[in-house]
């Protein structure tokens, strides 16, 4: 089985985003070394008439020719991944090389924990006592727990919920993930050493955003 299945949805129409592409796709790689975990990358593109040529390995790009959907999108990501665990995320994140290391510490010793978010100062808004003092914070509150522009999550949790909610295209769909955890009692983590940076403002993919907030 896969380990990890990177999932990223891009709209890309200039150099710009596919050079961020590229720079989410070699720290997302770099950081997969550091826990020995295969993985693979689906690039959900909605750029039908693209020619980027990417040189990440292990890379298959799902062409979507359709009006732009957060969720719909991020189930057929899903449908062509095969890992144990799906990242979701933006294609303006940059991870820190270490960032997976620091989640399978709390996956590893707390199985009860099937969903995550790493931490970014800047979009985390939790009291930096609380951060520095925990590795890991349990809830489901928007901006503080869930992180909308990555989240990890086991593969039982789709089996779970079955997909995303399709009728959130695009705003408020990180509150209706909050609620299908809720709504199966799914547990959710912020793991305050798992460090990404979201480079929020840089993406311009489907003439907005690609945030789940």
């Amino acid at each position: 089985m896969i380990s990890l299945s990177l999932i990223v949805l891009s709209n890309t129409n200039s150099n710009r985003i596919f050079d961020m592409n590229n720079e989410c796709f070699k720290t997302f790689i770099d950081s997969a070394k550091t826990v020995n975990k295969n993985y693979e990358i689906i690039l959900v593109e909605s750029n039908k008439t693209s020619n980027y040529n990417y040189e990440a390995p292990n890379l298959k790009i799902v062409v979507i020719d359709e009006i732009f959907n957060f969720h719909k999108f991020l189930n057929i990501g899903i449908s062509h991944s095969k890992g144990e665990y799906y990242i979701l995320s933006n294609n303006d994140v940059v991870f820190d090389k270490n960032w997976l290391v620091e989640l399978f510490k709390v996956a590893n010793t707390n199985p009860i924990l099937k969903s995550f978010s790493p931490y970014d100062a800047r979009s985390n808004k939790l009291p930096n006592d609380v951060v520095l003092n925990n590795d890991y914070v349990c809830g489901y509150q928007i901006q503080k727990h869930i992180a909308g522009w990555c989240i990890v999550v086991h593969n039982s949790v789709i089996k779970k919920i079955k997909k995303l909610d399709e009728r959130f295209n695009f705003y408020y769909a990180d509150f209706d993930y909050a609620m299908q955890l809720i709504k199966y009692n799914i547990n959710h983590a912020l793991v305050t050493k798992a460090k990404a940076s979201h480079l929020e403002g840089r993406a311009n993919n489907q003439g907005k955003q690609l945030e789940l907030d």
